[in-house]
């Protein structure tokens, strides 16, 4: 009696043993074809750019060639009514597809400025490039351009200080060195305004 119960236990233990394995097969092939789904289901996602998302990338590759633009700047220029007037998704995928080096068309935009002899200290083309109001480059990448530009800082104080006198101001030596070297003005450090003053005749 006891051999039997016995032999009835290993019987039962074996049974449970294959149930456990088989439900493993079937979890595994269970999992395998989950993601195998899952693999065709991410295929189909990546679609092929719309007739207009291929339009907005050529527009985008072509401001690119010409000037320098931010990633939102170009996103704002393709979809603004005054500009290309793609929508927000399309200029999007533009601005994420061009390929673009960002701190490249950063240097190119602080080029483009200090070409004007406007003036510019560190600090204001760091402001000009990375304000909403301005080319909206990041701080990071505005300051990247402000660093590799070449610029003579002292020369532009110069340049800042002669465009104030050309547009008929009247202002003391310590006026025009408050205006070159303010938080509201130009923000040329004190040594790059006083060199300024001088230089034009002070």
């Amino acid at each position: 009696m006891f051999k039997k119960w016995l032999v009835t236990l290993a019987v039962f233990s074996f049974a449970t043993s294959m149930t456990v394995v088989a439900n493993t097969n079937v979890d595994s092939n269970s999992s395998l074809l989950l993601t195998t789904e899952f693999v065709s289901q991410v295929k189909c996602d990546v679609a092929a750019p719309t007739f207009s998302q291929q339009q907005a990338l050529k527009s985008a590759k072509r401001y690119l060639d010409i000037m320098g633009f931010s990633y939102n700047g170009l996103v704002n220029q393709l979809s603004s009514e005054y500009g290309d007037n793609f929508s927000i998704e399309d200029a999007t995928y533009a601005a994420d597809h061009c390929g673009a080096d960002w701190n490249a068309q950063a240097l190119k935009s602080a080029n483009k400025y200090l070409s004007l002899s406007m003036g510019f200290s560190y600090k204001g083309l760091i402001n000009q490039l990375s304000s909403e109001y301005g080319d909206k480059f990041t701080v990071e990448q505005a300051t990247y351009a402000a660093d590799n530009c070449g610029a003579d800082w002292k020369e532009e104080a110069v340049k800042a200080a002669n465009n104030y006198i050309n547009a008929g101001l009247s202002m003391s030596r310590s006026g025009m060195i408050t205006q070159l070297t303010s938080e509201y003005g130009d923000r040329f450090t004190q040594a790059e305004a006083e060199y300024a003053v001088q230089k034009i005749g002070y």
